[in-house]
């Protein structure tokens, strides 16, 4: 990296750090831990060894206090992971099957025509005349497209209408209709993750990221602009956390915010999403390239949050990997 002595370079705390030197201390709070315990870091781990303690999330002065102290003046990755807010959209129930009355048009005749004729009537017919209109049909000319029809049909009446489900599972990415399960922190001292299970521990997750803006000139993430910040300002709007002056600017060009997504693609067509990027250029999550953000809601669904907790603090630990490279050679 090349150096500088200019003042305002938001940067300039870097220059003096030999990355083969840094120690990188993994704070992971989590509200299943009641004691301090020390983990030893994975072989395959290119982040070196640290202390990582374990904090019941009781309180601010409890899971602060057992934190870094944070370096004011320099940036800070993180990263949220979501679900929909079932306080203000429930999940809807999957639709069952209903039958219908029968229509009395199902015959052999009306297969004899054309099928542009016939497959406005199939939408009319009972689930035992569409059952007799396909084996008439299977025993007779068997036209694979009458087939696919009647057959779709019968999906209808019979299989368990999800659609509304599947609407509903899209909250997790409308900034204005999710809410946080899961925060991931990185900086060049050390990673920091905690889960929300509640409107109270969330409450307590947005008062660390506002700490953090606080204290740092800059925010980094991936996409951040157009999801990431309006996530933290709908949920600070709705749970109204002690944030102090600290105020985010959801504006294109925020100086205090480096959007990774927008650094590398804002002048392309082309875009990648994260895991896509990072297998491209070498980055090896920890939680893996399968593990994605539509996952986390299953994950919710069956009590693993400590599935949640790792895969938050994989993505911080590669954003903040990307963001390191990208400084190298790019401005940010």
């Amino acid at each position: 990296m090349t150096t500088t002595n200019d003042d305002n370079d938001p940067f300039a705390g870097l220059d003096d750090v030999e990355p083969v030197n840094q120690t990188v201390t993994e704070t992971v709070v989590s509200h299943t831990a009641n004691v301090p315990e020390v983990l030893k870091a994975k072989p395959d781990d290119t982040t070196p060894a640290g202390a990582v303690g374990a904090y019941q999330l009781n309180g601010q002065a409890e899971w602060i206090s057992g934190l870094p102290a944070i370096k004011r003046g320099g940036w800070f990755v993180y990263d949220l992971e979501t679900v929909p807010d079932t306080a203000r959209f429930p999940k809807p129930e999957a639709k069952q099957p209903q039958d219908r009355e029968p229509c009395g048009k199902a015959s052999e005749e009306l297969l004899g025509k054309a099928i542009n004729l016939v497959v406005p009537w199939l939408s009319k017919m009972s689930v035992a005349e569409l059952q007799q209109m396909l084996a008439w049909e299977t025993a007779g000319k068997s036209r694979s497209t009458m087939l696919e029809k009647i057959n779709a049909e019968l999906s209808v009446l019979t299989g368990t209408d999800t659609s509304g489900v599947d609407e509903w599972r899209k909250r997790s990415f409308d900034p204005f209709s999710c809410r946080i399960v899961a925060l991931g922190i990185a900086t060049r001292e050390y990673v920091w993750r905690a889960i929300a299970k509640t409107p109270e521990e969330e409450r307590e997750l947005l008062l660390w990221f506002w700490k953090h803006v606080a204290a740092e000139k800059q925010r980094v993430g991936y996409n951040i602009t157009a999801f990431d910040d309006r996530v933290i300002v709908a949920r600070s709007m709705l749970l109204n956390p002690e944030t102090g002056d600290s105020v985010i600017d959801l504006g294109r060009y925020d100086k205090e915010r480096v959007d990774l997504y927008n650094v590398l693609f804002s002048a392309s067509r082309d875009s990648y999403k994260l895991k896509d990027l990072c297998e491209a250029l070498g980055i090896v999550p920890e939680a893996g390239y399968e593990m994605r953000g539509d996952k986390v809601l299953d994950l919710v669904e069956v009590g693993d949050w400590d599935g949640i907790a790792d895969y938050v603090q994989s993505d911080a630990k590669i954003e903040r990997e990307l963001y390191e490279k990208l400084a190298d050679y790019t401005v940010v």
